[in-house]
């Protein structure tokens, strides 16, 4: 995520609150108020507080798709709502981003630690980690590894440690 985009249709967003904002984004991420000049739908995040016709604060079509609604009166069509300004920060827009992309979302990072989502990217390390764990004797086994297609991807599941 590069940039994110607000648009304050409804003029619910002080200069308070904006400034809140920018702060909440710690320096990770440029915040654009009302304007969609160099908008990239693969790189940005845009939340609204209500964009009726997709047309922006000018009155210019937009053809841009909301990530996210802000106010309790909002009726867009954004996944993800929020109630207040305040609330937009760059961690939640990493997450709303990374289900936007079907990334995994980081959920804890701590100068030596990451915590995040598991992905189908992680098979080979996750089967490699329960390989070296085969001789504990609380550790169910995982299901036979071989490569699967993505066809058969849905055979395979790892056991509920239930």
């Amino acid at each position: 995520m590069e940039r994110v985009y607000i648009f304050d249709c409804d003029r619910i967003i002080g200069d308070e609150e904006k400034r809140t904002i920018i702060e909440n984004m710690e320096g990770k991420a440029e915040v654009i108020f009302d304007n969609s000049e160099g908008y990239d739908r693969d790189t940005d995040i845009v939340i609204s507080t209500r964009c009726v016709g997709n047309r922006d604060v000018a009155g210019m079509e937009v053809i841009i798709r909301e990530d996210i609604g802000v106010g309790c009166d909002y009726v867009g069509t954004a996944p993800y709502v929020i109630y207040e300004p305040e609330e937009i920060d760059y961690y939640y827009c990493q997450k709303v981003y990374a289900r936007k992309k079907g990334l995994p979302a980081f959920i804890l990072e701590t100068e030596r630690f990451i915590v995040r989502e598991e992905s189908l990217d992680d098979l080979d390390e996750l089967y490699e980690l329960y390989d070296t764990l085969a001789d504990c004797e609380f550790i169910e086994p995982c299901l036979l590894y071989t490569s699967p297609s993505p066809r058969d991807m849905r055979r395979y599941r790892m056991p509920s440690s239930a």
